[in-house]
């Protein structure tokens, strides 16, 4: 067996690190001595004294906004890409170089590593055996939601109905009475129903301007049919009785007067900020366990950040990650007042997505339930879902708009056309689709360890990991054949920046680290029913074929507005210089194993100061 090479760091040249990578490469390698359970131990041995340090570190923050995530990844993919090329002996994979790059990292690049997260997952496990076989029972919740947008009635109100209907919760719909929402105010039927392209999914009683609410609703504890309403739709002015009225409501069912447990959601957009935090900026200050949970189902996760620090202290601010398109919202007023009106929204065949990122232990779930709702229960599952989601959906979004002006261009200029589809793709074509989808799923596997992916989806085995994610990206080709859009739309970002951050970034990924270079990969591959040679074929080949439109003359050249010219993301804190790559490619396993080694030992870049959190 090769000797373990030089530590790309000093502080990493101890007996302990040395014998764990050992131990460690022995496992990989299928001999007895480091085994799994021994290997996997390794990186809980106790520290040593003079080393300092308070224990493990918090697994606190979830994400910052997506351009920080993007950068994080940049920057870890750039050292595990030289250090590959170090070990190789190339000359820009130099030692001082890898180095370098190594200095910037901080907790949250760490954390990212494969690695990192099956510890995190042992560390759960192991807290999970300490608790009590039966858990004690749960208090029914009373759910806020603010805002009746397209969003929200498109893929939120539904999981809140099943809420409903499986567990007893009560629903409150806070809105504004608005122009839009005057047929409802001026009904006279009790009522009011939503509905998803033309199917009822939940009824509500309506709450009028100058109305009182009835709590009784709330206190039964009676099963709430499905076509039964299950709380109430606040319709609100804006007179200081009206806001009283909300006020009252919200600060009964945080007290101990409620039998129910309060818990916050919105969906408002820009208005997030404008309708939530004067409202739930009343709340008295509360100790950490105490608080209610106030979930933001937005995309854009910095507004949800903001209010957080807005509401410090009174609610604990959870970030959501959303997806489901929802093009139409319409009032169906039906003649007298013996029917409710209607409230239908159009929207997409698919289903959409909500998952919830890493809530605090101790606050309360919403009251979100179905089979596209995902609650992890760690931080790592929840960047799977969310890297799932911009690799398959994004990153094929992508893929579609350059296939197709690779199809209609015979230049460099990047017209504007209307976006291929697997409905429209020729049998060719169709195949070299599916070899990117397949290229996608083991990009994800190699940037989320295989356990944290069958942790996060209750499964065993690596067959059905790969069944699972093969299946999401067919569904999201057959998703894309149901909207209409266009090149220049999706490729708004900037073609430059799209071509590398989500076309090459795959090939590099291949190039460096082969499609069948794991059992996870060999395994996609099987099920795919395509070879290593055909997938890296097809990417290879549009990859070349679409480097015509990220050129720098195809830019000077380029005359639609929405797609300017544009350079690659570089990462705020790498250097100049970098290719933004973002896939997690390809180092030695064990290499990964001494990072986290590494700050379990009390090393790394950047002093860490936040208080430890339980999970």
């Amino acid at each position: 067996m090769p000797s373990i090479g030089t530590p790309f760091h000093p502080v990493l040249d101890t007996d302990p690190v040395k014998q764990y990578r050992e131990d460690y490469r022995k496992y990989r390698e299928g001999h007895a001595k480091g085994a799994r359970g021994e290997a996997k131990d390794a990186t809980s041995r106790p520290r040593s004294k003079s080393q300092g340090g308070k224990g493990e570190l918090p697994e606190d923050s979830i994400f910052g906004g997506s351009d920080d995530i993007q950068n994080m990844y940049d920057l870890l993919t750039e050292w595990r890409v030289r250090y590959r090329a170090f070990r190789r002996g190339e000359a820009h994979g130099s030692e001082g170089e890898v180095g370098r790059l190594a200095s910037m990292f901080n907790k949250d690049h760490l954390k990212l590593l494969p690695v990192w997260q099956l510890r995190a997952l042992q560390v759960y496990l192991k807290k999970q055996q300490l608790l009590p076989a039966v858990p004690p029972p749960l208090k029914r919740k009373i759910h806020f939601h603010f805002g009746a947008g397209k969003l929200a009635l498109g893929l939120i109100f539904k999981a809140m109905a099943r809420s409903a209907v499986q567990e007893s919760s009560r629903i409150v719909v806070v809105q504004r009475a608005s122009d839009a929402w005057q047929d409802v105010v001026k009904h006279s039927h009790p009522d009011v129903t939503f509905s998803v392209n033309g199917t009822a999914v939940m009824a509500l009683k309506v709450c009028r301007p100058g109305e009182q609410i009835d709590k009784s609703l709330f206190l039964s504890d009676e099963p709430v049919g499905a076509a039964a309403p299950c709380g109430y739709f606040l319709l609100h002015g804006s007179t200081p009785e009206e806001t009283a009225k909300v006020d009252e409501l919200i600060s009964w069912a945080v007290s101990t007067d409620c039998p129910l447990r309060a818990v916050f959601s919105a969906s408002l957009g820009p208005a997030l900020e404008k309708g939530v935090s004067p409202v739930l900026s009343k709340l008295e200050d509360k100790p950490q366990g105490k608080r209610p949970a106030m979930y933001g189902c937005e995309n854009d996760q910095k507004a949800v950040e903001k209010l957080g620090e807005t509401l410090k202290g009174k609610v604990d601010t959870v970030k959501c990650m959303v997806d489901r398109i929802c093009a139409e919202r319409s009032v169906i007023v039906p003649a007298g007042g013996d029917l409710p009106c209607d409230v239908n929204v159009t929207a997409e065949p698919f289903s959409g997505e909500i998952v919830v990122l890493s809530p605090p232990e101790d606050a309360p779930r919403p009251a979100f339930v179905g089979g596209n709702v995902q609650i992890p229960i760690l931080e790592a599952q929840a960047r799977y879902f969310c890297q799932r989601k911009i690799l398959c959906v994004n990153g094929m979004h992508t893929t579609l708009a350059f296939m197709t002006l690779c199809k209609f261009e015979k230049g460099n200029r990047p017209g504007e056309h209307e976006l291929m589809t697997w409905e429209t793709a020729t049998e060719a074509e169709k195949e070299r689709l599916w070899a990117w989808a397949v290229s996608r799923c083991i990009l994800c596997v190699f940037e989320h360890d295989v356990d944290i992916i069958k942790s996060a989806h209750n499964v065993t085995t690596d067959k059905e990991v790969c069944e699972i994610l093969l299946a999401y990206a067919k569904k999201t080709l057959d998703r894309f054949s149901t909207v209409k859009d266009t090149t220049t739309r999706v490729l708004s970002g900037g073609i430059v920046n799209r071509y590398q951050t989500r076309l090459k970034m795959v090939q590099d990924f291949l190039d460096a680290s082969k499609p069948d270079s794991s059992p996870a990969g060999r395994e996609l591959l099987r099920q795919a029913g395509i070879s290593a040679e055909t997938l890296q074929g097809h990417v290879r080949a549009l990859v070349a074929d679409a480097k015509r439109f990220a050129s720098t003359e195809g830019q000077a050249d380029q005359q639609t507005p929405a797609a300017p010219a544009a350079a690659p993301q570089q990462p705020a804190d790498a250097g100049a210089g970098m290719a933004s790559l973002r896939s997690l490619i390809g180092i030695p396993t064990w290499m990964a194993s001494v990072v986290s080694t590494m700050r379990n030992f009390g090393y790394g870049a950047g002093e860490d100061k936040s208080p430890s959190r339980n999970r």
